[in-house]
């Protein structure tokens, strides 16, 4: 039986109204009501009517979803607006879920788009808190393969980059969304049917969308709909990865899409062969290939090859795009195939010889064929002699070289031999030419773009073929070899091959490479590629020519202790530091640089390795200075409360004369701001002052020190605690702040104050006296500062609403304090009375600022 949930707006005999699961199916998890509830929501598109009438429920589009829970199950749900609930309210709608299981058959095989506008679907609740026991799940007549091809075929320039980014989405590394802008719910509902039929059907149905969202950031669709643009430049939506399609304007370039299953299944739909996504699925089982090629990263391409190579089995266009895909799907999975499917697929390859480049056919000869020289090899390898150019006019020298290139693409980087005998010295004799003009030719252009499998399989072609040729006759230049290397997920195919090639050229171009990037810190990916199995092939090859290359990957391959409180690390870099300036003529600071990305990367050093260069490196002036800036720094973003903090700024004070200006001051401000957060539980202001003394310096102040600065100096300001105890912070400290008008600053003490203060303030007549003093007091300021403007708001949104609250006796207690606030001065007693009257700032103010005589009072506390 099915799991159902229902959930809307309705009253409940005894217990609690408005929104809640009206009904549930017998069974189900606890946990599946909690997940399923924040997919129940609707807002309504904007425009449409507020209170609308029985016709005008018609306008509100039904949301259906589906979404992936916890326990691997599905949620579909169906939402429909129903207007008023059972109190005239209205805003109310009906949630229909429905539990899947991962194999259920309520489907009946069909996808969970297919139940769109399904007579399925429950719209009012009929009073029941058990839904009535169903076990299938009927298909609506709105979505079906017809309609979607015939929908797509209206939408041909649009098909490809909505299924290029719907690929980026699920198996890119960014994630995301994919936003469907479609006023038209039924569109949106159709778009994404043409998604679900290009997928391989297990990914089909774990595909997860929703035909209409308002907010699609509240949501964890892979595609969800939206009527609108309306709130996509929300900073939650600016904060996740959006892919939007906008049907109101022009689509995108279908030439700048670059995707081979996109682009294969577009073709499809536009060629009205929307057919082949059905019989391919049914297919796939017919013919022995198994399910495990459906999952993982590469399913969207192994699926485009293999509706590719379905089509062209059959006698079905699938343009050159899908020639190629069904080559290479043949070179990974023909083998599993039944012999008749071999064949018909290497005639149709064979007949579009001209779309597959000539390497893949080379790959099928050995992949469709597997039992040896026979029809379908004959094909292909037919196929292959009408690409050759060049002198070769007899059929014994095509055969050989097409021969020689099969066994040569087997030969590893051990050299081991394997294929010589397929090359006789008369055939490579025959063949130079080629070798020269063509095949190096192409391994120039493979350099500069082809994927890394293509090119070094050229390159290990004409290594094995032509090995006395030189680097200026390949035409390969070795820096997008480097290139190729640093972004692949497994660069020591590459390392290996520069290992073992008998081109000396491209091997000391490469090392070249290495060696300036290193020394230049151009490739942060360089040091990466290195430490891992690549830079054991680089140890094994004789790079002495190249003295930071030799030395950084000799203490990469240094077994490392396990020890992780060992201080192993810091003799590493100092013995890699010292042998850099030696051998490979470095100067300290780029030996100092290298030495650190190469032994603790991009982290930044802890006090305590810190101060452990600081000392190892005492008897090497050039290198300990080298290191000064760097150890400056981990002490200013370090915090003062690490044991070994003091320790290291005592170092750094007694070799002060060394700093530059910027690091002294640095050194300064942080042993400040340590010294006045230490001073916090006490009553000495003294520290405080010093630290805003040292701020106004003209020296540049780090950003993180800034920050540490400010966030203290405003706590010390705002301390509850202190203010509890002894009502008033010191004068100067207040003025201090007001007086750098730093704006991060200010605005950090008003955030503050609005946060912490107005509870005190309501309690604490003292404490509302002496900020109604100092917010009315300029601290120095001049007319028009930031602070003028700031302190107006802060005695009108923090103290006005406490001073409202005041009971009485509370009042009293502030003018009392207010009396007492000196001898000299402004009669903050009178200013009191106008601000409480709302008279005008510009009567206070004068009274603050100009001279008045009062009867008594005494020295402010």
């Amino acid at each position: 039986m099915i799991r159902q949930l229902h959930y809307t707006s309705a009253s409940a005999n005894g217990g609690p109204s408005g929104f809640r699961f009206v009904s549930l199916s017998p069974g189900l998890d606890p946990a599946v009501p909690a997940q399923v509830r924040p997919l129940a929501v609707y807002q309504p598109p904007p425009g449409l009517p507020a209170r609308p009438d029985e016709e005008q429920l018609a306008l509100f589009p039904p949301t259906l979803s589906h979404t992936l829970l916890h326990d691997g199950s599905a949620a579909l749900c169906n939402i429909t607006y129903i207007g008023r609930d059972h109190t005239g309210r209205y805003g109310n709608f009906y949630a229909h879920t429905v539990q899947l299981p991962p194999g259920d058959p309520a489907l009946g095989g069909r996808l969970p788009i297919e139940t769109w506008r399904s007579p399925f679907w429950a719209r009012a609740w009929d009073g029941n808190a058990t839904p009535a026991e169903q076990d299938r799940i009927a298909p609506g007549e709105a979505i079906t393969l017809e309609r979607a091809a015939a929908f797509a075929e209206r939408h041909t320039d649009r098909v490809a980059p909505f299924l290029a980014d719907l690929h980026s989405v699920l198996h890119g590394p960014d994630g995301g969304q994919v936003v469907l802008v479609e006023p038209d719910v039924d569109a949106a509902a159709l778009w994404i049917a043409v998604a679900c039929y290009s997928l391989p059907d297990a990914e089909a149905h774990r595909l997860t969308f929703t035909t209409y969202a308002h907010d699609p950031t509240a949501l964890p669709h892979h595609i969800v709909a939206v009527a609108s643009t309306l709130g996509l430049d929300h900073p939650a939506a600016r904060g996740r990865r959006l892919l939007i399609h906008d049907t109101s304007r022009p689509p995108r370039d279908q030439a700048t899409v670059d995707d081979e299953w996109a682009g294969v299944a577009a073709l499809l739909w536009a060629g009205g062969r929307s057919e082949l996504f059905a019989r391919a699925s049914r297919s796939r089982a017919d013919i022995g290939i198994t399910a495990a090629h459906e999952e993982g990263p590469d399913s969207l391409v192994d699926h485009s090859g293999w509706l590719s190579a379905f089509a062209l089995a059959y006698g079905l266009p699938a343009g050159a795009a899908g020639i190629r895909a069904a080559a290479r799907w043949a070179r990974a999975h023909g083998a599993d195939t039944p012999r008749r499917f071999r064949l018909r697929l290497a005639e149709a390859v064979a007949d579009h010889a001209a779309d597959t480049p000539p390497l893949l056919l080379l790959d099928l000869c050995r992949t469709l064929a597997p039992e040896g020289p026979g029809e379908v090899r004959d094909q292909l390898l037919a196929a292959c002699v009408t690409l050759l150019p060049g002198p070769l006019d007899g059929t014994d020298a095509e055969q050989a070289f097409v021969t020689a290139l099969i066994g040569a693409e087997s030969i590893g980087a051990d050299d081991s031999g394997d294929g010589e005998e397929l090359l006789t010295a008369e055939a490579v004799e025959r063949l130079d030419d080629f070798l020269v003009e063509t095949a190096a030719d192409r391994c120039a252009r493979a350099a500069e773009s082809a994927p890394l499998p293509t090119l070094l399989r050229l390159l290990r072609i004409v290594d094995r073929l032509d090995p006395g040729g030189e680097l200026t006759r390949i035409g390969v230049r070795p820096a997008p070899i480097v290139d190729a290397m640093l972004i692949a997920q497994a660069p020591e195919d590459i390392a290996a091959f520069i290992r073992t090639t008998r081109y000396d050229g491209i091997r000391r171009g490469v090392l070249d490479v290495l060696e300036r990037m290193l020394v230049n810190a151009e490739r942060a990916e360089v040091l990466g590629c290195l430490r891992g199995p690549a830079g054991q092939h680089f140890a094994a090859m004789d790079i002495a020519r190249h003295p930071a290359l030799a030395a950084v990957v000799d203490e990469l391959c240094q077994p490392k202790s396990s020890d992780g409180e060992s201080l192993e690390a810091v003799q590493r870099f100092k013995r890699l530091s010292l042998r850099l300036m030696s051998t490979a003529s470095l100067d300290a600071a780029t030996s100092c640089a290298l030495a650190l990305r190469t032994v603790w990367g991009t982290r930044l050093l802890d006090v305590r390795e810190a101060g452990a260069v600081l000392y190892e490196l005492l008897d090497h002036p050039e290198l300990f200075e080298s290191v000064l800036p760097l150890s400056v720094r981990t002490v200013v973003e370090a915090p003062a409360s690490d044991e070994r903090w003091s320790a290291a700024v005592r170092m750094l004070e007694e070799h002060r004369d060394r700093l530059g200006p910027n690091d002294a001051f640095a050194l300064r401000l942080s042993s400040a701001v340590s010294a006045a957060t230490l001073s916090a539980a006490t009553r000495d202001d003294a520290p405080w002052l010093a630290l805003i003394e040292l701020m106004r310096q003209p020296e540049p102040i780090p950003q993180v020190l800034r920050r540490e600065a400010t966030g203290a100096l405003v706590e010390r300001l705002l301390d509850a605690e202190r203010l509890a105890r002894i009502g008033s912070c010191d004068d100067r400290i207040l003025r201090g702040l007001v007086g750098r008008g730093d704006v991060e600053t200010l605005i950090a003490y008003r955030s503050r104050a609005t946060d912490v203060l107005p509870a005190m303030l309501r309690e604490r007549p003292d404490v509302l006296a002496w900020h109604f003093r100092r917010w009315n007091d300029s601290q120095g300021a001049q007319p028009g500062s930031l602070w003028e403007g700031l302190r107006g708001r802060l005695l009108d949104e923090v103290l006005r609403p406490a001073a409202r609250t005041l009971s009485r006796s509370a009042r009293r207690e502030v003018l009392e304090h207010l009396r007492w606030s000196g001898d000299d001065g402004p009669d903050w007693v009178r200013a009191w009375e106008l601000w409480q009257t709302s008279l005008g700032g510009g009567r206070v103010r004068r009274i603050i600022t100009g001279p008045s005589k009062r009867g008594e009072g005494a020295a402010d506390g």
